[in-house]
């Protein structure tokens, strides 16, 4: 696995945006994307790369917990920065989202697809009504919870299909 593209894809970063921050050349960012791996780079190159994304070597080539960690946290707070971005660009108001899931979640599972382990999510979206009574401050606009399933087909993971609670796949 090319640990230097799942940092960068993660990070949201381009070759020219690690060219900038490492001092590398564009030309070697695109070089070292392109291998499989960054353990056939120059060590040189292995260790600005690690130095630049604050890993280490190991970690950089090799992978591991850390890296995992690492990259999951990244994977959050862009996922985080694009839903925050959307609440302020389509509402003017002061905003609340709750939300909430659990991945692998075997109790929410459906008999209609059995040996299938979903993930289970739910969100509400509400907004502040300055006339409300103190009790209840915030008046709920959006609210939803239901199921992901994922399919493995061809060795990478993909969402099948997304089945919101107290419907079955179909209906609307």
């Amino acid at each position: 696995m090319n640990y230097l593209n799942e940092l960068m894809k993660a990070q949201n970063l381009t070759a020219l945006d690690v060219s900038r921050a490492s001092g590398l050349a564009v030309s070697t960012i695109r070089y070292v994307m392109a291998q499989d791996t960054v353990a056939n780079c120059y060590k040189k190159t292995q260790a600005i790369l690690a130095d630049t994304f604050g890993v280490t070597v190991r970690e950089l080539t090799v992978g591991g917990k850390r890296m995992k960690d690492k990259l999951l946290k990244a994977e959050i707070e862009t996922a985080l920065e694009r839903l925050l971005s959307a609440v302020r660009k389509y509402s003017g108001e002061q905003v609340y989202v709750d939300l909430c899931f659990f991945t692998r979640d075997e109790e929410c599972a459906d008999d209609d697809f059995p040996n299938e382990i979903p993930d289970y999510y739910s969100y509400r979206v509400s907004i502040m009504d300055k006339d409300a009574s103190e009790d209840m401050p915030v008046v709920p606009v959006i609210s939803e919870c239901g199921r992901i399933y994922y399919s493995t087909d061809d060795g990478e993971e993909r969402i099948l299909r997304v089945i919101p609670y107290g419907r079955k796949e179909g209906e609307s």
